[in-house]
């Protein structure tokens, strides 16, 4: 097992691919995904995106533009949706939010009614979902979610569908399940204030902090701070091969 050394805050959320090389999800500096949110925003009548759904009071659209995924089709991608949306408050903040419940690798407030599917009658569930952070006050969110397919000629629509009372329980999926079957560990550094290096993934390789890194603001959430001489995160052994450096 190699240790990575940063002297510099690791700026998004890490994540190791087995034979792979290191990626850093948010590196992709998800201005694309935010690009192609902000074009649905202003689209005429964007106000109408927030609509009734079967079992829900409405869901929100988050399309994803074709013309930045690439030139291939990937499979089980995983998106992150981030923002602040007032509809995925509780609705005692005003929001549509009926029930909250604990969940992810980090014991956070999760909104157990906020589910995503592909479908606009919020009947068919995408594969997984992992909140990063939910702010249940003003709807703020940061989200991962896996698509099983990211086109490169049609757009990817993700409904975010909220407020049915029924859905008590969270419905995103075990630890790793926003992530594909490749990835050995993803380490979000919780909220930027706290020091996290619990994995996301189903590995379950949380990390052993050493020398005391430090938590700090990060590109999406919170990040790690490595002073590149003693801090380190040490994760555990993967099985099999080594991943690529």
């Amino acid at each position: 097992m190699k240790t990575a050394l940063f002297n510099r805050a690791v700026r998004a959320d890490l994540c190791w691919r087995h034979c792979k090389s290191i990626h850093f999800l948010a590196g992709v500096r998800i201005s694309d995904w935010r690009l192609s949110l902000n074009e649905v925003r202003s689209l005429p009548g964007a106000s109408l995106l927030f609509r009734p759904a079967f079992g829900y009071t409405g869901y929100r659209l988050f399309t994803i533009n074709h013309t930045l995924t690439g030139t291939a089709n990937s499979t089980n991608f995983t998106v992150l949706l981030s923002g602040t949306f007032a509809e995925f408050a509780t609705t005692a903040n005003g929001g549509k939010v009926q029930n909250t419940v604990s969940c992810g690798v980090n014991s956070i407030t999760c909104p157990a009614d906020l589910v995503f599917t592909s479908d606009s009658g919020c009947s068919s569930p995408l594969g997984g979902w992992e909140f990063e952070s939910y702010t249940a006050t003003t709807g703020q969110m940061i989200a991962w979610v896996i698509v099983p397919t990211l086109s490169t000629t049609t757009n990817t629509l993700i409904y975010a569908c909220v407020g049915d009372p029924a859905v008590t329980t969270f419905h995103g999926g075990s630890a790793g399940s926003a992530f594909d079957s490749n990835t050995k560990v993803v380490y979000h550094f919780a909220n930027g204030t706290t020091l996290s290096t619990n994995d996301s993934s189903s590995g379950g390789y949380n990390a052993t902090p050493a020398n005391s890194p430090t938590a700090v603001t990060g590109e999406v959430g919170g990040a790690a701070y490595f002073n590149g001489v003693i801090r380190t995160s040490n994760p555990r052994r993967f099985p099999g091969p080594e991943p690529a450096p």
